[in-house]
């Protein structure tokens, strides 16, 4: 379809999906990693002296490598800012039989054997690639009794329930990236006006438009979000 609107010149948008000869809109992974690595560096630098001992890295392989870059970009970006030697940094794929939904119980299991392999690491940082994976690992941090500040969980996604525990501030979730899913109709209607703008001008334009994203955690949820979250 793209390619015979292109012939026509017609441009098409693909919404968090890209398709050739058509222009894209949607989540930059890559950025939001790099985004949450650098939020990530300021709370170690904050609370935990500028150093963290380990970090668990959970991601879906049946997501695919762009998905991945949300959190191998924010555990590259703490290894380049000497938060975290790499080799400290551990990659544990939660899909379970190739499914790309995030299977709670299984997600558990895998933080707990984590934990219980580094239980004399002070500082201990879970970087999960979404909310789901973020409130599973949640539990397993209560039921390995790590509930003392010495390991957070950093996620994407701001779920109801991730929402509801940061305005409570309750658990060991610090923050999670919202990708501002409301504003994706306001955002395409302005990256459609400046795709027609640069074709009446016979402009090129770059194919990838990005959606704003921005962190939310205990401090700014309210700002955010101002009505108490129901999950």
């Amino acid at each position: 379809i793209a390619t015979d609107l292109k012939k026509e010149g017609i441009p098409m948008i693909g919404v968090d999906a890209k398709y050739e000869n058509a222009f894209f809109f949607g989540v930059d992974n890559a950025g939001a990693g790099n985004m949450l690595g650098e939020y990530i560096a300021e709370y170690a630098k904050t609370n935990w002296g500028s150093s963290i001992d380990a970090i668990q890295v959970l991601y879906s392989e049946a997501s695919g490598e762009n998905v991945k870059q949300r959190v191998s970009r924010a555990a590259e970006t703490l290894v380049e800012l000497g938060i975290v030697e790499a080799e400290n940094v551990t990659y544990t794929n939660t899909s379970s039989q190739g499914s790309a939904s995030v299977d709670v119980t299984y997600a558990r299991s895998l933080v707990v054997d984590y934990l219980t392999a580094h239980q004399d690491a002070e500082n201990v940082a879970i970087i999960t690639y979404t909310d789901e994976a973020a409130n599973a690992a949640d539990v397993a941090i209560t039921s390995s009794d790590r509930g003392d500040g010495s390991v957070k969980v950093f996620s994407h996604g701001c779920d109801l329930a991730v929402l509801q525990r940061l305005q409570n501030k309750e658990g060991n979730i610090v923050c999670s990236m919202n990708y501002n899913s409301r504003g994706y109709g306001a955002q395409i209607l302005d990256a459609c006006a400046q795709i027609l703008d640069a074709q009446a001008k016979g402009e090129t334009l770059d194919e990838w438009f990005y959606n704003e994203i921005y962190v939310v955690d205990q401090d700014n949820v309210w700002d955010y979000y101002p009505d108490p979250v129901d999950a």
